[in-house]
């Protein structure tokens, strides 16, 4: 007996029908779809590492125009479309949801260099002024590996050659979006490698955010494929202008202009509720100086309380199986900490060497004393991602793991990711020892 079809199994019989079909015609049409979600949550982690970045460069980027320049290694897309769809979906979120009319966004393809892809006639995209229009952004991103494709990818030519094409990299930033930020040489070609005379001299006017993950990212992203649910991250290497140059943006901040709203007026009429505030702060002042100055009855006097307070005293910071005390000028080292094989020391009396094969054998932190605590810094590229606001550890009772990461530079070799935990403690100096 025949049973009739129901028309939504026809559909889906089509739909797959017309994968194979389109899967047959080339490796990259394979799609694999992105939970929404995800691809939004990526995008507004890279937008504000980006901020902050331009922020640091001097920029303004809620006042400001932004020309964004992605890259899109594209070696992998055909033995990875998850991680393909996942750049484009995270790139067209990244230009939806914040870059406003007068912002520029180009797309460009690379591998072991920059190459012209499909696409590559649309730039630059002038983002406009409707948020439905900007959907159309998605047509710029490259859908295919390079023609006769070897694998592998270099990240620093990437960097120097999109640099060379931008009109004016002022006000410019570079994204490169990859299955990881570590050149790949490919089957007949190698990277350039750090040391390449051309990367040195973009350096000197782009900065490279610092690597978050031992693959070398600046910033990992993280995003699920729908389709089966895995968790998978995505790395994004960014540069940015030393010194960002603010290009204002017409019609108001960025904010104001994603809403589609005015900005304030400076003539609206003044809310009241500041008033009342300060004339309650008024009342509450005249309170406290009555209190304050109240006649009082003499009290017998008590004893003192017993126990040293966080940042009095003697104190000592250990690290590596050494112990150092704090006792220095403002500003001075306390101590350095250095990878294993650091060479001798002008002053060995303040560095320490750990002897963990993670780190290299260079400056890794040094530990000054602040007028507040330990001011800790990052040597050398190094980066740590789990320090307090301005890096001042309390001179009180503690311990630390600090967690660092970075990239050691070889001769003639890309860089490697490095991870590593540092553990320092801060405790009393006892009495006896330090008055020895």
């Amino acid at each position: 007996m025949n049973t009739p079809h129901h028309p939504r199994t026809l559909l889906r019989a089509c739909a797959l029908l017309t994968a194979v079909h389109l899967s047959a015609g080339h490796a990259q049409t394979q799609t694999v779809r992105i939970d929404p979600a995800s691809a939004e949550h990526a995008a507004d982690t890279l937008f504000q590492s980006v901020q902050a970045a331009v922020t640091q460069a001097g920029g303004d980027l809620e006042r400001s125009r932004l020309q964004l320049a992605f890259g899109f290694s594209t070696g992998h897309f055909a033995s990875d479309p998850g991680r393909a769809e996942a750049a484009r979906a995270i790139a067209t979120q990244l230009v939806t949801e914040h870059l406003a009319p007068g912002d520029e966004v180009r797309a460009y393809a690379w591998e072991m260099g920059v190459y012209p892809h499909a696409s590559a006639t649309l730039n630059p995209y002038r983002v406009p002024a409707t948020n439905a229009a900007r959907n159309d952004v998605n047509r710029l991103w490259p859908r295919s590996t390079r023609l006769g494709s070897g694998g592998g990818h270099d990240t620093e030519r990437a960097a120097v050659e999109i640099a060379q094409d931008l009109p004016n990299t002022t006000n410019a930033v570079i994204v490169l979006l990859t299955n990881t930020a570590f050149s790949v040489a490919s089957s007949t070609q190698k990277p350039i490698g750090e040391g390449d005379a051309r990367y040195q001299a973009l350096l000197k006017t782009f900065t490279r955010l610092p690597a978050r993950n031992p693959s070398g990212a600046s910033v990992p992203l993280a995003f699920v494929e729908a389709t089966s649910g895995r968790e998978r991250t995505l790395d994004a290497v960014v540069f940015v202008p030393k010194t960002f140059q603010n290009v204002p943006l017409a019609g108001g901040t960025r904010a104001h202009l994603l809403r589609g709203t005015p900005p304030p007026s400076p003539s609206s009429p003044r809310p009241l509720w500041p008033l009342l505030i300060g004339v309650l702060a008024v009342v509450a002042l005249a309170a406290a100086l009555w209190w304050v100055r109240r006649p009082r009855t003499p009290r017998a006097p008590q004893s003192p309380r017993m126990g040293r307070a966080a940042g009095k005293g003697a104190w000592q910071v250990t690290v590596g199986g050494r112990s150092f005390t704090t006792n220095v000028p403002h500003g001075e080292t306390v101590v350095n900490v250095c990878g294993r094989g650091y060479p001798a020391a002008q002053d060995s009396a303040r560095d320490v060497v750990l002897d963990t094969s993670d780190l290299p054998g260079d400056r890794i932190l040094t530990i000054t004393r602040d007028g507040r605590g330990l001011s800790v810094r990052a040597e050398n590229g190094a980066t740590i991602s789990n320090l307090p606001d301005g890096n001042v550890l309390p001179l009180s009772t503690a311990e630390y793991r600090l967690r660092v990461t970075g990239r050691q530079s070889r001769p003639n070799l890309p860089p490697r990711p490095y991870a590593a935990e540092v553990k320092l403690a801060i405790s009393p100096l006892d009495a006896k020892e330090h008055s020895a």
